[in-house]
């Protein structure tokens, strides 16, 4: 997976220290170098990363202090490093400063919680810290690692389909409010990760090699792409633009995730059209079965969302996984769309659920390697052509040689029109593959479901896989080229990475070892 912070997740843990930083007795810290000395208690003696376990412990402590509660007691010198009125920014270099850690203040611009993507709204200015530890500079969001801000909501937006569910609510502002929460994303971020947030004045602050420096056009455009996209080791496979054109009232985004966490994340998301951006009643919109259809795949998922009216639309997307406590916002877009979509799709409920496509699913099938990777099964239907015959199309699966005796499949059209079109399954045990057939026998689009079960154990068909069997021309081709060509270049992006991280270690090993050369000496010089 992608690396989220500057330090080695492998090897640090800060479970030690963020505990001893929860005990902490507030009467007992009467002064900085006070409160300093208690967080050293928890750090062994010589350790090389003292310094990062000591501005990890100045954070949690400002974000224990974030909380009014906590404050209650605190003495006034020091309860106003934390209060209301505290510069946060300033009061992380002050401690840093004590505790004898290179420290820096960094101003620039900064997407914060009102931060709207594609608009054309200046960026606010926003300061940030980075301290060093062992030679190497980290990057800290100080206001936004400290305390979350939660039920802020923008206004000026009607809600239109919120994870599935069509709605037409307008979405008045909300300033939300505050709670102490340390957030350790935003503590030593990857300066790949971080220059998508803040954007300093001086190039230097990016910490990043000469070719990867950032300009102010780039941190305006870029894909907005938030703290749950990385934890979940997530990479874009379409534009890296943080405002979208739709294709002939179309839009699709697809995002890569490791098999193995994409399996268990599960996802939320909003459709919304931006008030004053064109004209748009309940009635366009309620009529409407889906606009967003969710495409899950083995290490890929895509949104393909139909517009209905032009206009600007906002799409934004949440996620989940058995490692994660809460819901994690995870990225968001401004679409623009300036043609309409003639062919919004009618999608059953519970195909919208488990999503479009090859899903994991079919592995506990055996099945694997479809010969289409798009969820679109493009055909001709009959009374496109007269005269002619229903045309199928088929989908080509491998079986594994295990599961081929083992299990049976079936097919169906489901929804609003189950006698749309035609469809057949048949297992070739000779190639060893199952190949699925459909057609249409009228224009339009059906949705086929392909189901299974295990001979032996009884029971019902599961759905399987789920796919769209349209007569409508579409680009998914050229979507799934865009989205191969990027994969090569978020692959080449990952080399890169690692490289320079094991550059970065090999630095971070040579200093240690030179201060423990120079303390040798030292003490040789006293005997």
């Amino acid at each position: 997976m992608p690396t989220v912070h500057t330090y080695d997740e492998a090897s640090i843990s800060f479970t030690k220290c963020d505990g001893h930083v929860q005990q902490i007795q507030n009467r007992a810290v009467t002064n900085e170098n006070g409160l300093i000395r208690y967080f050293e208690e928890a750090i062994a003696r010589g350790d090389p990363n003292r310094d990062l376990y000591m501005a990890r412990s100045i954070l949690v402590w400002m974000s224990l202090m974030s909380d009014r509660r906590r404050r209650r007691d605190l003495p006034h010198n020091m309860c106003s490093l934390v209060d209301e009125n505290s510069f946060l920014p300033g009061t992380f270099m002050e401690l840093c400063s004590a505790a004898n850690i290179e420290c820096q203040l960094i101003m620039g611009k900064a997407k914060d919680i009102t931060y709207e993507p594609g608009s054309n709204k200046e960026i606010l200015q926003g300061v940030w810290n980075s301290f060093r530890c062992n030679n190497v500079w980290h990057l800290v969001y100080t206001e936004l690692a400290v305390s979350t801000v939660k039920g802020y909501r923008r206004g000026g937006e009607i809600l239109l389909e919120n994870d599935g569910n069509l709605a037409f609510q307008t979405q008045t502002a909300n300033t939300g409010y505050t709670e102490a929460i340390f957030n350790e994303f935003w503590f030593c971020t990857h300066p790949r990760i971080f220059s998508i947030h803040a954007f300093p004045e001086e190039s230097s602050f990016q910490y990043v090699s000469s070719e990867r420096v950032k300009n102010e056009n780039d941190f305006k455009k870029c894909a907005f792409l938030q703290p749950g996209f990385f934890v979940t080791g997530m990479t874009l496979l379409t534009v890296d633009a943080c405002q979208m054109i739709s294709d002939k009232g179309r839009c699709r985004i697809t995002v890569g995730c490791p098999s193995t966490v994409l399996k268990d994340v599960k996802f939320k998301y909003k459709l919304s059209f931006i008030e004053g951006s064109g004209e748009i009643n309940a009635d366009t919109c309620m009529h409407l079965t889906r606009m967003v259809v969710y495409s899950p795949g083995m290490d890929e998922v895509s949104f393909t969302i139909s517009l209905p009216v032009k206009g600007k639309y906002t799409f934004s997307t949440s996620v989940i996984t058995p490692d994660l406590s809460r819901y994690w916002e995870c990225f968001e877009f401004r679409i623009v769309c300036l043609e309409v979509d003639e062919h919004c799709r009618n999608i059953p409920t519970e195909v919208a659920k488990t999503g479009l496509g090859f899903t994991h699913e079919a592995l506990n099938f055996g099945l694997k390697h479809p010969s289409q990777t798009t969820s679109t099964l493009e055909v001709e239907c009959a009374d496109q052509v007269p005269g002619k015959t229903i045309d199928l199309n088929s989908i080509h699966f491998r079986i594994a040689e295990d599961r081929i005796n083992e299990v049976q499949f079936a097919s169906d059209y489901i929804g609003d029109d189950e006698n749309i079109g035609v469809s057949e399954v048949r297992v070739d045990h000779d190639k060893g593959e199952v190949v699925l057939k459909a057609g249409l026998k009228k224009k339009g689009e059906g949705v086929l479901v392909l189901k299974g079960k295990d001979k032996n154990g009884g029971g019902d068909f599961k759905p399987v896989a789920n796919y769209i069997v349209s007569s409508y021309r579409n680009n998914e081709a050229d979507h799934e080229r865009l989205v191969k060509k990027n994969k090569k270049k978020v692959l080449q992006a990952s080399k890169r990475d690692a490289k320079e991280f094991r550059e970065t270690q090999l630095r971070d090993s040579v200093h240690s070892l030179q201060r423990e050369v120079k303390q040798l000496m030292s003490v040789l010089n006293k005997m």
